[in-house]
C-alpha cells in the first residue's frame, strides 16, 4: 500500500498499491532506496530478499544467509541492504545490493526483540516490541549503539519502522491499526489510522514523498 501522510483526524488512504512477486507470500518487511523497493520475505528455510522496481515490478531475488533465517526487518540505501534478525542473538546482517554478505554485528543486550530497521543515510534505527520496554535504538551503520528512545504507550505493537531523516514512522499492527510518526530524537508528532484493507501490516518505507507500507492480507 502507498500511502501520503495526512493529519490525525483523518484516516490515511491508498494513493497506489501492487502486489507481490511470486514465491512473496510471507512478507515481513519492506525498504525503499528511492529507485528499488525491497522486500524480505519469512518462508521457512527460503528466507529471501525480493527486488521491485520503483513501479512494482519484481526484478530479482536473492536468499538470505543461513544464519539469518528469522528476518524482522530491511533497510536500504543505494549499495547496502540491512536486514535485522531476532534468532536467539539478535543481530543484523549487511550485504550489498547482489546479495553478498559484507558485515553482521549483534544488537545492544536491551535490543533483543527487534521488529524491523530503517536507515537515514548515516544511521540505522532498530524498533524493539519487548513488553514494557518498547522503544527504537540508533546505531551507526558498523554497528556501535548510540542511543535509544521509548515508544508512545499507544505503540504497544510496533511491525515496522521509517525514516527520511527529519521523521521516524513506526506501524502498529494493534486492533486500531495505526501509524505513529515521532521527530529524530524521539517526540511524538502524529498519529494516522491505516485504510482497513491494510489490516496486516508488517512493514513501512519512505519512497520519495509518499510511505509504502506491505501487508500480508
Amino acid at each position: 500500500f502507498n500511502h501520503a501522510p495526512q493529519s490525525a483526524a483523518t484516516r490515511v488512504e491508498p494513493v497506489d498499491f501492487f502486489g507481490l512477486g511470486a514465491g512473496n507470500s510471507d512478507p515481513e518487511a519492506i525498504s525503499s532506496d528511492g529507485t528499488n523497493i525491497w522486500v524480505v520475505d519469512t518462508d521457512p528455510d527460503n528466507e529471501r530478499v525480493f527486488q521491485y522496481s520503483k513501479t512494482g515490478s519484481l526484478v530479482s531475488s536473492f536468499l538470505l544467509d543461513n544464519a539469518n533465517d528469522l528476518p524482522e526487518g530491511i533497510a536500504s540505501d543505494a549499495t547496502s541492504l540491512w536486514v535485522v534478525d531476532d534468532n536467539s542473538t539478535a543481530k543484523v546482517f549487511e550485504y550489498d545490493t547482489s546479495g553478498a554478505l559484507t558485515a553482521s554485528f549483534d544488537l545492544d543486550g536491551a535490543n533483543s526483540d527487534p521488529e524491523g530497521i530503517a536507515t537515514d543515510g548515516s544511521d540505522l534505527y532498530v524498533v524493539d516490541d519487548e513488553p514494557g520496554d518498547l522503544k527504537v535504538f540508533k546505531y551507526s551503520t558498523t554497528g556501535s549503539f548510540q542511543s535509544s528512545f521509548a515508544l508512545d504507550s499507544g505503540n504497544a505493537n510496533p511491525e515496522g519502522i521509517a525514516t527520511d531523516g527529519t521523521k521516524i514512522w513506526v506501524v502498529d499492527d494493534s486492533s486500531d491499526l495505526r501509524l505513529y510518526e515521532y521527530t529524530m530524537a524521539g517526540s511524538l508528532t502524529n498519529i494516522f489510522a491505516l485504510d482497513i484493507g491494510n489490516s496486516q501490516p508488517t512493514g513501512v518505507a519512505t519512497h520519495g514523498a509518499q510511505l509504502l507500507i506491505v501487508d500480508k492480507k
